[in-house]
């Protein structure tokens, strides 16, 4: 189902890229740092949140996200008098049990981002339509039969046009260069 209601994201395969917020046309997604995450190379400690009075629900970040880790759900209602309650942190079930409730346990009175429904996911991210190319050029490498008569580098590297499209791969989120641990600046080089 493609529906798009309120956010779920898995913060165990999130990993605080930032791409969704970047994406955003109305800039409802801001990136929150949880200082419970611990950093490690290619995921910070942020996560997004969702301001429910600017998103049009329009999917961009679903379908930019590079782990696969933010979908929609079919939530809709959110009923509350007080404008600060639009902004959410998004969570799923796994992280945030005390919100997502099972459908006997559920009152669409009650409805809000606080009170959701249980395995009511929506609008989920299908890579074979994403905004970019989730699949890795692969690198090619000396067989092992000719590394073993020499000491060449068993690397070969991409061709010219093998390297512009890995390079188009590129998000311009910089986990890489946080990851890499010869802090390559891989963003500057790819441009």
């Amino acid at each position: 189902m493609r529906y798009r209601g309120f956010h779920l994201n898995d913060w165990d395969k999130c990993t605080g890229c930032g791409n969704c917020a970047d994406i955003c046309p109305n800039e409802a997604i801001t990136m929150q740092e949880i200082p419970e995450i611990e950093t490690e190379p290619g995921k910070k400690n942020e996560r997004p949140q969702i301001d429910y009075g600017r998103c049009c629900f329009c999917g961009l970040c679903i379908d930019i996200c590079p782990p696969g880790s933010l979908r929609l759900s079919r939530d809709y209602f959110h009923i509350h008098f007080k404008t600060g309650t639009f902004n959410l942190l998004a969570k799923d079930e796994k992280i945030d049990k005390e919100s997502f409730l099972p459908l006997d346990k559920y009152s669409v009175l009650k409805a809000s981002l606080a009170h959701r429904k249980k395995d009511n996911e929506g609008f989920v991210p299908d890579l074979k339509y994403s905004l970019f190319e989730p699949e890795r050029v692969p690198m090619p490498q000396v067989r092992p039969e000719e590394r073993k008569l020499s000491f060449i580098e068993q690397v070969l590297g991409y061709s010219k046009e093998e390297a512009k499209r890995e390079a188009s791969r590129c998000l311009e989120c910089k986990l890489c260069e946080e990851a890499c641990p010869a802090h390559l600046k891989i963003s500057d080089y790819i441009r």
